[in-house]
């Protein structure tokens, strides 16, 4: 209540909604998805899956350490300052890798889009359990995680509270990893006919719309970057 009335609540706010468009920016990846889908269809895919999801989350913490040693001493609310600056033009860049691989997507053909899910899902079946893991690591959008951080960083929240904004950040940047491993455990056999259907769908028209929406995150990501570096 103290921090409502001390004007505390709006900033929260903002925090919320700019880390809610970038957890979006890192949960819709395609290349992410698809890999994790083969693995929870694939031989051992539980243990796959979630050693995927592990390398995802190992990812998320470890870029929020690389942000706490890089930017932690500095004030990220001086506008203008270097360490403000490259903030920005992290976010800005992070917004452009997301703007690109919608574009990508939205302008393959489905058979392109369809043999790159063939790849993705090819011979699942012997990967190692710490490959999956190395994809998961390696399968992220990096600026937009290095970004997730500093903007918590930005808020200059106490200890406790920037931690569970950060949590809630993870949970939501992961959530199309975590999800069809609750999904798949919970519910087997109608998640199995849910996972055919979503790759049949994606083969056959989700470049499209899945493009457009990885272009309007992309979007809205760069422009919250640009902002930032004009005001």
């Amino acid at each position: 209540m103290v921090a409502a009335a001390e004007g505390t609540l709006p900033v929260n706010n903002t925090l919320a909604a700019s880390l809610l468009v970038i957890a979006a920016g890192i949960a819709v990846n395609p290349p992410g998805i698809i890999v994790q889908l083969g693995l929870l269809s694939a031989e051992n895919g539980r243990r796959k899956a979630l050693a995927y999801f592990a390398g995802l989350l190992v990812s998320l913490f470890a870029f929020a350490a690389v942000a706490y040693i890089v930017f932690g001493r500095f004030d990220l609310t001086q506008k203008g300052s270097v360490p403000s600056t490259a903030h920005y033009v992290i976010f800005a860049l992070g917004g452009l890798v997301v703007l690109g691989v919608g574009i990508w997507l939205w302008r393959q053909p489905a058979e392109a889009v369809g043999g790159f899910i063939g790849k993705a899902l090819e011979d699942l079946d012997h990967i190692k359990l710490s490959v999956a893991f190395l994809l998961g690591f390696l399968l992220v959008n990096y600026p937009l995680e290095l970004v997730g951080a500093t903007t918590v960083l930005q808020a200059k929240l106490p200890r406790a509270e920037a931690i569970a904004y950060y949590v809630g950040f993870v949970v939501l940047a992961s959530s199309t990893i975590w999800l069809p491993m609750v999904l798949a455990l919970a519910m087997p056999e109608r998640w199995g006919r849910w996972s055919d259907a979503i790759k049949r769908w994606t083969v056959a028209e989700g470049n499209v719309v899945l493009g457009l929406l990885i272009v309007a995150i992309g979007v809205l990501v760069t422009a919250q970057g640009v902002l930032g570096l004009l005001k």
